[in-house]
């Protein structure tokens, strides 16, 4: 996991000076590069609970190294122990023998460890913190973001956002996108269709691909009780879905349920297809509309299909075993198996965070984790 990388990157950065510049001693105590290297192993193998001691006496070793405390700080936030991260990255804040961006990490990390506990205004003073010593550090940008959004002050997430693209040199446009959308979706669940509509529509502006704006709207349509216009935006947009188009062929096969017509989603399946057919997520949307409809046969062949061009995915081997299932009274020993698949399979998270790790069983397009965005995909076996 990325996240692993990132902190093994901060342990690096952190004892280079004491790699290069400390004397070498003989010892009958390992050395501390020796000691690095046996960490960022662990924590790569996954060992997080059992490696936080060893960071600890890492910590302690190294003089309370920056680079290692914000580590230590960052593996105890993802462990859930936020008041100790919140200790370990406000002693280093409060040091003055530390380079500004340095610095300007600890808040940045502090400032998550303040919204992990849902302490919103201290979140923002460390962000602004931060961003005053390194107004380009993109972890604070982040974080800043999803601390205004949590006080659904949206204006204020888009200014921190553009504020940061400017001084960083970056385009922020796909970042603003997706903020919008999910502000538009916020209207939404609230009943505000039509301000949500306008604000989806401030989203396409800002990013001409932002591919949950365009299914937002054709949700919108959908909701309004306009399933018609909704397929036809759908098809107005396709070319915006560039090598995603099973997201709207996915959109389309949730319109076919609505309307009882399936022409709409079973024509761009075949289009899909024809296009590439080794794209393995539209097939599997075929065979979900084959589930529903009952047509096992039909399912089971899309599956194989599937299978045999992702085999470790672990939708679709749920899709397969809800397939299985839906025979299973007439096989005692199948009927053995539904329990298990209920607990274990069927609602366990199918998708993960490609940056930090973290599970879901919905598609995010901004990861609740690490603020990431577009970072989700399909969980393997």
């Amino acid at each position: 996991m990325i996240w692993l990388i990132a902190l093994g990157l901060a342990l690096a950065a952190g004892l280079a000076v004491l790699l290069i510049y400390r004397p070498w001693r003989e010892s009958s105590e390992p050395s501390t590069e020796s000691l690095v290297a046996q960490t960022f192993g662990r924590l790569l193998e996954g060992e997080r609970g059992e490696v936080l001691e060893e960071m600890r006496r890492l910590y302690r070793r190294t003089r309370q190294n920056v680079g290692v405390g914000v580590a230590l700080g960052s593996l105890l936030r993802h462990l859930g122990k936020c008041q100790a991260a919140i200790r370990t990255h406000r002693s280093i804040t409060a040091r003055v023998d530390i380079e500004p961006a340095a610095k300007a990490m600890a808040y940045a990390e502090l400032a998550a460890d303040y919204l992990a506990c849902g302490l919103l205004g201290r979140a923002r003073e460390a962000v602004d913190q931060a961003l005053a010593l390194k107004p380009d550090e993109a972890f604070a940008a982040r974080v800043g973001e999803r601390v205004y959004v949590r006080l659904e002050d949206w204006e204020g997430a888009v200014r921190l956002m553009r504020a940061y693209g400017f001084s960083a040199r970056k385009d922020v446009s796909r970042r603003l996108g997706l903020l919008y959308c999910e502000q538009g979706a916020r209207l939404l669940e609230n009943g505000e269709a039509e301000a949500s509509l306008a604000v989806f529509k401030k989203a396409i502006s800002a990013d001409k691909d932002c591919l949950p704006a365009y299914l937002a709207v054709s949700d919108y349509w959908r909701r309004a009780g306009k399933p018609d216009k909704a397929i036809a935006y759908l098809r107005k947009k396709w070319d915006r879905f560039s090598s995603a188009e099973w997201l709207a062929v996915e959109a389309l096969r949730e319109l076919a349920i609505d309307t009882g017509n399936p022409e709409p989603f079973l024509e761009a399946v075949e289009r899909r297809l024809e296009t590439d057919p080794a794209d393995w997520r539209a097939r599997a949307c075929l065979a979900r509309r084959c589930l529903e409809t009952g047509d096992r046969q039909a399912a089971a062949e899309a599956l194989d299909l599937c299978l045999e061009q992702a085999p470790n995915i672990l939708l679709l081997h749920q899709l397969y075993w809800e397939l299985v299932l839906r025979d299973a009274a007439r096989d005692s020993a199948l009927e053995g198996y539904r329990p298990f698949f209920q607990r274990d399979l069927a609602d366990c998270e199918r998708y993960v965070c490609s940056v930090c790790g973290c599970r879901d069983a919905k598609l995010r397009w901004i990861c609740p984790g690490c603020h990431a965005g577009y970072s989700f995909t399909e969980r393997t076996l």
